[in-house]
């Protein structure tokens, strides 16, 4: 388990203990760390699966559905907010280059995070980018 300590407002500090280290194989794919859920308000940890064939978004989510690496369901594609924090702790372990998530914008459009350069930007949705599946980590 790796140890980080983030600093909070007004002095406060937390130790978050993490479940592997960074890019270690874990429940069917590698840890690429921490995320946190605003919808629920709390972190969860994030498990990246193995490639799958340059796709575009609908192909995305549908092939991270039907995804079964490790034996274990819950395969998805990542939020916007995952794959960005998939890129600052664990972008090392990506290849360079855009890959979508599962986070629409507008109709025609769909969020997509670069591995390499870092940024978070919005593609058609028929492009097709790298891709690769997500999912939480299960106690």
């Amino acid at each position: 388990m790796q140890d980080t300590t983030q600093a909070l407002p007004a002095g406060f500090t937390t130790t978050l203990i993490l479940p592997a280290e960074i890019g270690a194989p874990l429940q069917g794919g590698i840890y690429v760390g921490p995320s946190f859920d605003p919808e629920t308000g709390k972190i969860t940890h994030l498990i990246a699966g193995e490639y799958l064939p340059d796709t575009t978004f609908l192909g995305a989510k549908k092939a991270a559905a039907a995804y079964r690496d490790g034996d274990l369901a819950g395969w998805r594609a990542p939020t916007k907010a995952e794959a960005t924090a998939a890129a600052l702790h664990a972008g090392k372990h990506f290849k360079s280059g855009y890959h979508w998530t599962s986070t629409p914008c507008g109709s025609y459009y769909a969020w997509f995070v670069s591995f390499e350069g870092g940024y978070v930007s919005i593609g058609a949705r028929y492009h097709g980018f790298r891709f690769r599946p997500f999912r939480s980590l299960t106690a």
